[in-house]
């Protein structure tokens, strides 16, 4: 099964990509990043019938070429407010975690067809609104940091062989 992207869905434009709440915390002395999946709110509703989608959600610690950093929660079933409360490890030094990023992207997961992407956020140390929870994650190791972000279709990894749909 491959992701497909959506990038030219009008449903999508007139109501936003919805918001995503991540909590980050770095254990120094275990070199270990946390990476919690809290919930997500007002997800598009790629079923126009149910008005609904069944949201999941992959984690990529990056760079990553072999993606042995991929991480997923289990989907929501027909809702666009999905409660994931789920939680990742990464064991990664302070170092390599400076000049890392932490990309979350929502897919709708589709039994018959390709698995529709919903938005994504960035997290790390360059630039962007995303930067101040990764940095306040770095510079206070052992403290846990929960925050609303904005899903964009900005900063995703693109599968090459993904096809583009529309809803």
């Amino acid at each position: 099964r491959r992701d497909s992207i959506d990038v030219s869905s009008e449903h999508m434009c007139n109501f936003g990509y919805g918001k995503l709440l991540i909590s980050l915390s770095y254990k120094q002395d275990e070199g270990v990043l946390n990476v919690g999946v809290v919930r997500a709110v007002e997800l598009p509703a790629v079923d126009l019938i149910s008005k609904s989608c069944d949201p999941y959600v992959k984690c990529y610690l990056l760079p990553d070429p072999s993606n042995t950093s991929k991480r997923r929660t289990v989907t929501k079933k027909r809702t666009t407010n999905p409660e994931f409360n789920e939680s990742f490890t990464y064991k990664v030094g302070i170092r390599t975690l400076m000049s890392s990023s932490l990309e979350v992207s929502i897919w709708d997961y589709n039994y018959a067809t390709r698995n529709t992407f919903l938005g994504c956020v960035v997290l790390s140390s360059t630039s962007g609104p995303e930067m101040s929870q990764w940095l306040d994650t770095l510079c206070s190791p052992n403290d846990t940091f929960t925050v609303w972000h904005p899903l964009t279709q900005k900063g995703r990894r693109v599968n090459p062989k993904a096809k583009v749909t529309d809803l």
